[in-house]
């Protein structure tokens, strides 16, 4: 596995982090960022926000997908469009 992000800072700058407190969940969907990403290319550790891809697959993969996040406050955040190869 290789590491393609390696926190959540890496999608979202959380300028309000002293009022609403930092970002403790995220999670992987479908760009639609409403399905849950269930293709297995990419893995994200829910509380940091680290994101690593598959190296082993021959024909190579494209994947678009949506990265989301929440804060302690349960505030979200999006990203959508994040295309990993």
């Amino acid at each position: 596995m290789k590491v393609v992000a390696s926190s959540s800072a890496d999608f979202f700058t959380n300028q309000f982090e002293p009022q609403c407190g930092a970002i403790n969940w995220c999670a992987l969907y479908e760009n639609d960022c409403n399905t849950t990403y269930t293709k297995g290319n990419l893995v994200i550790d829910e509380t940091t926000g680290k994101v690593t891809a598959k190296q082993n697959v021959d024909a190579g993969w494209t994947d678009i997908v949506c990265v989301w996040c929440e804060n302690t406050a349960s505030s979200s955040v999006s990203f959508y469009n994040w295309q990993v190869k």
